[in-house]
């Protein structure tokens, strides 16, 4: 039986490497071998760019920001509900909350630990029975235009972020017992702010509008959120940006209404 022997392997200059060749002529020129002057390989590896967080915008109906035992809300400390608010914002990692049944007169601000209250009330003389506002996170400040005019009903905000200038809505339906004659002029105004922003911008409204489906809504309340409609309402163009959206039940400052979060793909600038 004949065994198999291989060829030998003719001699000659080995092949070298292209990384290898340049490393020969750099040593040949620096006349050194010196392991500090090896010219590391090419890296395949792949470099990862940081990407802007996506902004983190909520919808929540708080019952009331007024301790009811002073008007001044800096007066109080421990009894105040906003401290309350801002340190479950900031529990949830909320950017920008929709407030909704401030129950604050007038219009005003406050600045806490991690966020900065805007609200549109009543005047002095009328019964707080509502109110908007916003929480907005204080490292935001610099992109958001302080709220103004809008109604104890309907606020807007204008941020600028990493895509376009947006428009967030923050917005009180009448309730049930309301009069039509309210519930009309909400709506007209509603149709008002919405006709205000230009079609090339994005809005987002989030709301609480009080909304009831089927007639049977009388026994709602022996249900545990059964009844719970919570939306975000975008124009078309701006829906992809829209990423996703949940409530956060355990969120608590003392309302039976969840906190509903929306993700959007845009990050403030």
């Amino acid at each position: 039986m004949v065994s198999y022997r291989p060829p030998a392997q003719p001699r000659g200059k080995k092949v070298l490497s292209r990384h290898a060749r340049l490393l020969y002529r750099v040593r040949r020129v620096w006349g050194t071998t010196s392991t500090a002057s090896v010219i590391p390989a090419p890296s395949n590896k792949l470099k990862f760019t940081t990407k802007s967080p996506a902004l983190r915008i909520a919808s929540w109906n708080v019952r009331t920001m007024c301790p009811g035992l002073s008007s001044d809300l800096q007066a109080i400390d421990d009894a105040r509900k906003t401290p309350i608010i801002n340190k479950e914002l900031a529990h949830l990692n909320i950017n920008v909350a929709c407030l909704q049944e401030t129950r604050l007169p007038d219009s005003g601000s406050l600045r806490e630990t991690d966020n900065t209250f805007f609200w549109k009330g009543p005047s002095q003389d009328e019964p707080r029975q509502h109110g908007v506002g916003f929480a907005v996170w204080n490292a935001l400040l610099a992109s958001v235009e302080t709220p103004t005019g809008g109604s104890s009903r309907l606020l807007v905000l204008r941020m600028k972020t990493s895509m376009d200038d947006i428009n967030i809505l923050s917005a009180y339906a009448p309730t049930l017992p309301s009069t039509p004659e309210a519930e009309d002029q909400f709506y007209e105004a509603l149709e008002d702010a919405l006709s205000c922003i230009p079609k090339s911008k994005s809005i987002y409204l989030l709301r609480d509008f009080n909304t009831h489906v089927g007639s049977d809504w009388q026994v709602w309340p022996t249900c545990h959120h059964c009844h719970q409609l919570d939306l975000v309402i975008t124009r078309r163009a701006s829906l992809s940006t829209v990423l996703d959206m949940w409530s956060y039940h355990s969120a608590d400052c003392k309302s039976a209404d969840p906190c509903s979060t929306t993700r959007t793909s845009s990050s403030a600038i």
